[in-house]
């Protein structure tokens, strides 16, 4: 039997985390694609005019953010907070969730609920309710679709396996734990509330590929927020966008090379087969 859920935060970098809409303009690169090009030289043409055909170059690696992507842990989280409102006669605001998730953007839900109720709170004694009953919500969450479809192939093809995240170690080993998938993965990236090096910055792609030993060139990211995607592609990474229910409306076409809204639409040798 999986073991149970313990209290391990999932706390993100601090003012950083994957599904806040995007405020920092993307960084600058020269990005390698999945795509080469090869030089040939067609003699039967005017001036020996150069001509371009595709050069395929092989997928290595899949690297895959893992709040919201692997596992929809943000759901519960939203009704983690959505209890607790309900708790006290109120409704959790649904415009102010975005900035709710995992870091508070200028907005502090115990304030709010606090101004509501017209009293100070026991915010410790409430907290751990609350994230006891996120915890309850998460006991039921699997695998999203497709996920294991992408790990089966990549095991099967020798593709490399990494996560690569802006959360906390120890609350993906929870979750991994869990769902029994703790073996398999060739590299864990998290930061571990260190905001420089977590998305949307590059650092923590960059760092998962000199770990796996891959180019950006031959690896694929999958990503369910702008935050994640621009950190992708800033590293030089062709960027799958699956988005959840929560970052279904924050922007992620934007920074991504190829949205949908399941990878179970998207099989894997279908998109090995894309980048070929």
């Amino acid at each position: 039997m999986a073991p149970r859920l313990r209290r391990v935060e999932r706390r993100a970098a601090a003012d950083v985390h994957d599904a806040r809409a995007v405020r920092q303009p993307p960084i600058d690169r020269e990005a390698p694609q999945p795509l080469g090009l090869r030089l040939h030289r067609a003699t039967s043409l005017a001036c020996h005019s150069p001509v371009y055909t595709i050069a395929a170059v092989p997928v290595h690696a899949f690297l895959f953010d893992f709040d919201g992507l692997i596992l929809d842990t943000e759901t519960a989280s939203r009704g983690g907070w959505a209890w607790l409102y309900e708790q006290h006669g109120h409704e959790l605001p649904p415009e102010k969730w975005a900035l709710m998730v995992g870091t508070l953007d200028g907005w502090d839900p115990w304030a709010h609920l606090e101004e509501l109720v017209g009293k100070p709170l026991d915010r410790a004694a409430l907290d751990d309710q609350r994230y006891g009953h996120e915890l309850s919500l998460l006991e039921t969450e699997v695998l999203r679709p497709g996920i294991a479809d992408y790990l089966d192939y990549a095991q099967r093809h020798d593709v490399k396996r990494a996560i690569v995240s802006s959360a906390n170690r120890a609350w993906i080993d929870m979750h991994l734990a869990r769902l029994e998938r703790q073996v398999g993965w060739d590299a864990i990236v998290t930061a571990d509330e260190d905001v420089e090096r977590a998305k949307p910055r590059p650092t923590l792609y960059l760092e998962a590929l000199e770990r796996i030993g891959a180019e950006p060139g031959e690896a694929v990211a999958f990503e369910d927020s702008p935050n994640g995607a621009q950190a992708a592609q800033a590293a030089g990474i062709y960027v799958v966008g699956v988005p959840n229910a929560i970052t279904r409306d924050l922007g992620l076409a934007e920074h991504a090379d190829v949205v949908v809204d399941s990878l179970a639409d998207l099989p894997p040798d279908e998109l090995v087969a894309r980048l070929a």
